[in-house]
This record gives structure tokens, C-alpha cells and sequence, in this order.
């Protein structure tokens, strides 16, 4: 049967430094400066382990983002617009596009008032000419009809209703040119002139929108490079921090063996 040493004097027999038995087998002490150094040295070598794993996925997402930058690069260069040329289109782009829309509203305002214009003419023209016209070819419609009912009966003659019938049209015709003349003002060709205008700026602003539009892709391609080279640019600078890192533990690490080396001879 194994014999059994109780705890109380087990304790007191490491404290004194002395080998103690345990099941039957000698267990040499290990100085407390010796198991102090190898706990350093296992710490600065789990922490080296984590600065390096972290160091491979830093380089590994950093090459995963220059492939991604070159493939942007490249759609960059089939679109054919550099980014310093790209900036100065955008901005005569944008230029154009604004002072379109401006004369734009300068010009529908121009209608407006030209529009405003004619019908006040419109109206002042049907009560100054239109309308006494149409009053005389009333009167000499009826005076007409009176005559023809007289020619029946034989109290006028053909010469006499031929006249009234005369003056029957004329009157018709100097209406119908006044009402030709109010239509055909002088605002009406300015109104034309206006209305052309407008329809080059409208198109013109239409294509201008259409080509901002086209050149979106490039917008995002450009702020997607932009964004890569910022990461890349971090990321460049983490590893070159945890670079320096590992080589201070390193150091730490190379100390540690030296001190663990004199430690064990020391004992």
C-alpha cells in the first residue's frame, strides 16, 4: 500500500526547498525566477501568434482590394474619361444645365407676358373693329333680304339687288380680314420666335441631363477608387503598426530566452 503525506507537510516541504515524493516518484523544484520567465516567454509567444494572424489577414484583404481596384480601373479606362477630365466635363456639364434652365424660365415668362398681351389686344381689336363689323353685315344683311322680297314683287330691279348683295359680301370680307388681322399681331410673331427658342433650350437641356446621366457610372466607379485607395491606405498603415509590434516582442522574446538561459544555469 502507498504511503501518504499529509497536505500541511507537503506544503512545508516545498517551502524548505527540498525534493518531495509523490506516488513513489522524485519531482525536481523549479526555481520561482524559471517558471516566472516561461510564463512571459508563452505570453509573448501567444501574442506574436495573434500579431502575425492578423498581419496575413490584413495582406489577404488587401490583396482582395487591389484586385477589386483594378477591375474598376479598368472599367474606368473603357468609359475613357480620366479623373481629372471627368471633373472639368462635370463641371461645364453642370454649368450648362443651370444657365439652361434659367433662360428656360426667362422665356416662359416672355410667353406668358406675349400671351397676356394678345388677348388684351384680342379683346380690344373685337370691340374697335370686329364688332361694328359684324354689326354692319347684320344691317346689310337685312336690308338685303328686304330688297330681295321688293324684287319679287317687282319694285326694284335686278341692278339694285345686285348691290345689296355687293355690299352684302364685302362687308363679310372686311370681317373676316379684321378678324385675320387680330389673330396675325405683331405679338404673334414674337410669340413664334419665343416658342422656338424655348423648344432649342428645352432640348437642350434634355440632352445635357441625358449626358449627366451617362456619365453616373463613372461617378460611382470613381468614389468606389476612392474609397479602396482610403482602405488600402489604412490598412497599409495597421500592418506597418503591427509590424513594429512584432518586432518589439520579438525583442521581448529574444530577452526572455537570454534571461530563461542564465536562470536555468543560475539554479
Amino acid at each position: 500500500m502507498k504511503s501518504r503525506i499529509p497536505i500541511s507537510l507537503f506544503a512545508v516541504l516545498l517551502v524548505l526547498g527540498v525534493e518531495s515524493v509523490v506516488q513513489g516518484q522524485t519531482v525536481p523544484r523549479v526555481p520561482p525566477k524559471v517558471v516566472a520567465i516561461q510564463a512571459q516567454i508563452a505570453k509573448q509567444r501567444s501574442i506574436l501568434e495573434t500579431l502575425e494572424v492578423r498581419i496575413v489577414a490584413i495582406e489577404k484583404k488587401s490583396e482582395k482590394l487591389q484586385s477589386e481596384k483594378k477591375e474598376l480601373v479598368g472599367a474606368q479606362t473603357k468609359i475613357g474619361v480620366s479623373k481629372s477630365s471627368f471633373a472639368e466635363i462635370m463641371k461645364s456639364l453642370q454649368s450648362q444645365k443651370i444657365q439652361l434652365a434659367i433662360d428656360i424660365a426667362g422665356l416662359e415668362a416672355k410667353q406668358e407676358a406675349i400671351l397676356a398681351n394678345q388677348k388684351k389686344s384680342r379683346v380690344r381689336d373685337k370691340h374697335e373693329v370686329v364688332v361694328p363689323l359684324e354689326k354692319l353685315l347684320s344691317i346689310l344683311e337685312n336690308e338685303q333680304q328686304e330688297i330681295e322680297k321688293l324684287h319679287k314683287a317687282g319694285a326694284i330691279s335686278q341692278a339694285e339687288l345686285r348691290k345689296a348683295q355687293r355690299a352684302v359680301l364685302e362687308a363679310k370680307i372686311r370681317l373676316a380680314q379684321a378678324k385675320s388681322n387680330s389673330a396675325r399681331s405683331e405679338s404673334g410673331q414674337a410669340l413664334l420666335d419665343t416658342a422656338l427658342e424655348l423648344a432649342e433650350k428645352k432640348a437642350r437641356l434634355s440632352k445635357t441631363e441625358s449626358m449627366l446621366k451617362a456619365v453616373v457610372p463613372a461617378i460611382d466607379i470613381m468614389a468606389k477608387i476612392d474609397n479602396l485607395e482610403h482602405e488600402l491606405t489604412d490598412l497599409k498603415g495597421a500592418r506597418k503598426n503591427l509590424a513594429n509590434k512584432v518586432e518589439l516582442r520579438k525583442a521581448d522574446l529574444d530577452r526572455l530566452l537570454d534571461e530563461l538561459e542564465k536562470a536555468k544555469k543560475d539554479k
